[in-house]
């Protein structure tokens, strides 16, 4: 049953009672029963039913009667309801009541939902929108509203039954608005950027609670004009237009959010969440971009600068020095490769191999543990010849081959056609030995290469099992096993022409884990040692838990309590600070 009007039946106590809002289906059975009559209440969703069982006074004759006919009396009336302020004039139901006896013991009573929408009462749309008006007005006020949830919610989807959707939303957005425009005079000068972060913060859960309350209105009318913003980005156009993009309010609102960030780059302690919060604002309002992005990148570069040119010409700190020197030896090396290009043509050595030799300064890069390998000829001689050249241009210096960061590049000729292989040094001394003989075993490759046993079985498996298979393993299998033979895979076909082969991770021992961590820790001592000078600098003096606390800030990778101790006291020992003689706690920079 559809509508705030109540309907009363009377029947005899029924067996099976089923009741559906859309369709209302009353199945009856009368068979032995005895006589009484039963009520129903329909009032909205609500159901009541009170059962009377007939007085002892009933007659037999009565009760013979209306078990032989089994007839179904019904009575219609409307007395003494309230319908939230909806009424209609009492109805009967033989306008849309279709009872269908049958042959059987059971009756069917079908209930149709109305045909005519039900009549609003005079003054209910202006009594209606006072009532929301007030209820959100409390919410902008941060006061307490009188009014549930449900009945406010109740009260907006009443509207919009009403075709007055289009007028709800244009109230809302008016009262809304008038709100917003006044908040705009709350921000005093000596906190702004709090002020503002507060209001927000207000005005995002206000908004909030006033979508909950027009939420039909938001996912009926709204959702179904493309031309609306729904309610929340409704509120935030609000807050863009009359708050942020006023011109005076941005500018004190990014030049402070700026300033916080300068004096956190200084040193000093300042509210980073209040900063994350603010940029969050500015994200969500659309604005970041063009209001904050540019003048932030613009002073981090002069930031940057201004702290590169100090540290180059005091040379406090050897992590910029690091940067420029492997700039020059990436140039060095280009420049050597053109004239060993040279060298080799005034000298005329022949050869169908392009080398490529990068030269790198050993304190400026990671160590690396060289491993012998064996080349074929024609390499060796190519490095022999280079070996030649460099030291006659820097006599005095030993170069050592790091034979792990070796690759190459090989063309290939399948029966399916030609293929470019881009491969490691060590994956590259294996296919070698197949232009010399068609099958070789693990100890064969062994021999011949000189790779050691661990590193050959991995270059193998990234040859014979990963996804680019140009070998073929007997027996076949995931691992390389003593004993293994390995075949070339004249069948191998591959969609792409460049194929680049990866080698297979190895697992580390906890030893190498050990020897990897300490390396890693070597390579980032500069990184410390910056950031320990740059601390000290600002602060002049402080003490060891403040100290350690601004580094685990600043730095981004994970650092034990001993290795910071060794590197402060490494500057100690090179009299960029010094203990406090009175508070060995405490450390002093020295300009």
């Amino acid at each position: 049953i559809v509508g705030p009007f109540p309907v009363y039946c009377g029947f005899p106590p029924p067996a099976i009672l089923c009741l559906e809002f859309d369709v209302c289906q009353i199945f009856l059975n009368l068979s032995k029963m005895r006589i009484g009559s039963i009520f129903l209440a329909f009032v909205g969703p609500n159901v009541k039913m009170a059962e009377e069982y007939a007085s002892p006074s009933s007659t037999a004759s009565q009760e013979e009667e209306q078990l032989k006919n089994r007839n179904l009396i019904i009575y219609s009336m409307a007395e003494e309801y309230h319908t939230d302020a909806l009424t209609k004039p009492p109805m009967t139901l033989s306008s849309f009541v279709n009872i269908k006896p049958s042959t059987g013991s059971v009756k069917k009573l079908v209930i149709r939902n109305f045909k005519d929408k039900p009549l609003m009462l005079e003054n209910y749309t202006e009594e209606t929108w006072q009532k929301l008006k007030e209820a959100v007005q409390a919410i902008q006020n941060n006061i307490s509203v009188k009014y549930s949830l449900e009945e406010l919610y109740q009260s907006v989807e009443n509207l919009c039954s009403y075709d007055l959707s289009a007028n709800l939303y244009k109230q809302l957005k008016q009262l809304c608005e008038n709100h917003i425009k006044v908040q705009i005079h709350q921000f005093r000068d000596d906190s702004f950027l709090k002020e503002m972060d507060r209001c927000w913060q207000n005005y995002g859960r206000q908004m909030i609670m006033i979508r909950n309350i027009f939420l039909f209105l938001d996912r009926t009318y709204v959702f179904q004009i493309s031309m609306l913003s729904s309610i929340w980005d409704m509120g935030l156009e609000l807050f863009k237009s009359y708050i942020i993009c006023d011109q005076k309010v941005q500018n004190r609102t990014i030049h402070g959010i700026l300033l916080l960030i300068e004096k956190e780059r200084n040193g000093e302690m300042v509210d980073r969440s209040l900063i994350q919060r603010l940029l969050t604002m500015l994200s969500d309002l659309q604005i970041y971009q063009e209001s904050f992005e540019n003048k932030f990148l613009e002073e981090t570069s002069r930031f940057y600068a201004s702290e590169g040119r100090k540290l180059v010409q005091k040379r406090e700190v050897l992590e910029i020095k690091i940067v420029i020197n492997l700039f020059m030896v990436h140039r060095l090396s280009k420049d050597i490769m053109i004239q060993l290009k040279q060298y080799m043509q005034n000298q005329d050595i022949p050869g169908n191999i392009d080398l490529t030799v990068n030269i790198l300064t050993t304190s400026f890069w990671p160590a690396y543990v060289p491993k012998e390998i064996q080349l074929p000829p024609e390499m060796e001689r190519l490095k022999e010849n280079f070996k030649n050249f460099y030291l006659s241009k820097h006599s005095g210096r030993k170069l050592q081959w790091q034979s792990t960061l070796g690759h190459c590049v090989l063309r290939a000729e399948f029966k399916k056609g030609k293929k470019e292989l881009q491969v490691s040094l060590f994956q590259t001394l294996v296919l070698l030995m197949f232009n010399e003989g068609d099958q070789f075993s693990l100890e064969e490759i062994k021999m011949t290469t000189g790779v050691e046993d661990r590193e050959l079985r991995r270059t193998l498996q990234s040859l014979a099992c990963g996804r680019a298979r140009v070998l073929i393993k007997n027996p076949k299998g995931k691992d390389v096993e003593s004993g293994d033979r390995f075949f070339c895979n004249e069948e191998f076909r591959h969609k792409l022409f460049k194929i680049k082969i990866n080698q297979i991770q190895m697992k580390e021992t906890v030893e190498e884990q050990t020897v990897t961590t300490e390396r890693v820790f070597q390579d980032r001592q500069y990184q410390i040692d910056a950031a320990i000078v740059r601390i000290m600098k600002i602060r002049k003096t402080l003490s060891h838990n403040v100290l350690l606390a601004e580094l685990y800030n600043q730095l981004k990778f994970t650092l034990k309590p001993s290795d910071l101790k060794k590197r402060i006291e490494s500057l100690i020992d090179r009299d960029y600070m010094e203990r406090d003689k009175a508070n060995p706690n405490q450390y002093k920079y020295i300009a």
